[in-house]
């Protein structure tokens, strides 16, 4: 998948709400940094976050590596995760 990729203080200063009912949560990676979805670049209800987010490099990383919560052994998870990948292409 491709996301934008955030230090620490990055992701804390951008993380919580950014109006009523909208929020940012930026994933945690194995090596201390931080990912949030690209779609968030196009969501105006983060337009208080938009220096930020434009600033921040671009990276591919795999699905497993962005939500390893989803890819453990339940089959389940597994395919409610190939499901979101698939739609998120569209």
């Amino acid at each position: 998948m491709k996301a934008l990729h955030l230090t620490a203080g990055q992701a804390k200063a951008i993380c919580g709400l950014s109006a009523r009912e909208h929020a940012l949560q930026p994933v945690p990676l194995a090596d201390g940094t931080f990912i949030i979805s690209l779609s968030v670049l196009a969501d105006p209800a983060h337009g208080k976050h938009t220096a930020i987010l434009k600033s921040l490099p671009e990276i591919n990383i795999p699905d497993s590596e962005a939500r390893p919560d989803l890819y453990e052994s339940d089959p389940v998870k597994i395919e409610a995760a190939s499901w979101r990948t698939a739609e998120a292409a569209k």
